[in-house]
């Protein structure tokens, strides 16, 4: 149980042609990721990549209003959101030094749907960060897909 989000790298065209069925339906390769929603936890983890922590006094309406997603209208019960490009950068700058200590940090997050463990996250990261740094080539950007 549980809500999966699937990121994945593509042109436009290919991101609305997928929205049906999904990044992984179509062949294309997807991180799908359990409770790791595009507009609060991805906007979270930017704001830890650019050094704002929890309780530093960036409040989470500035880490929205910073990493904003578009939502594009596909058919059914699909939800397709386009990440803002500021966000695919933050995911895409992260050093495989970086990646402990932001599972680390973003596992403290009072936003997690169930208590996470930061060893676990290191492998979620590094997903975000690889499907980031596959949307940072020309004519691409960050998409996730879910079923609503």
């Amino acid at each position: 149980m549980g809500q999966y989000y699937e990121y994945f790298a593509a042109t436009a065209g290919t991101a609305r042609g997928c929205a049906a069925d999904g990044p992984t339906a179509a062949g294309l390769d997807a991180a799908e990721l359990k409770w790791v929603d595009p507009v609060m936890m991805v906007s979270e983890l930017c704001a830890l990549v650019h050094g704002e922590h929890p309780g530093s006094g960036a409040a989470p309406e500035t880490w929205l209003a910073r990493f904003p997603i578009t939502r594009l209208s596909v058919p059914g019960d699909a939800e397709l959101t386009a990440l803002h490009e500021d966000a695919a950068a933050a995911l895409a700058s992260v050093g495989d030094e970086q990646l402990v200590p932001l599972a680390t940090a973003w596992a403290d997050s009072e936003f997690w749907v169930t208590t996470e463990d930061p060893e676990e996250l290191v492998e979620v990261v590094r997903q975000l960060r690889d499907t980031a740094v596959a949307a940072s080539r020309p004519g691409r950007s960050l998409y996730a897909w879910w079923l609503g």
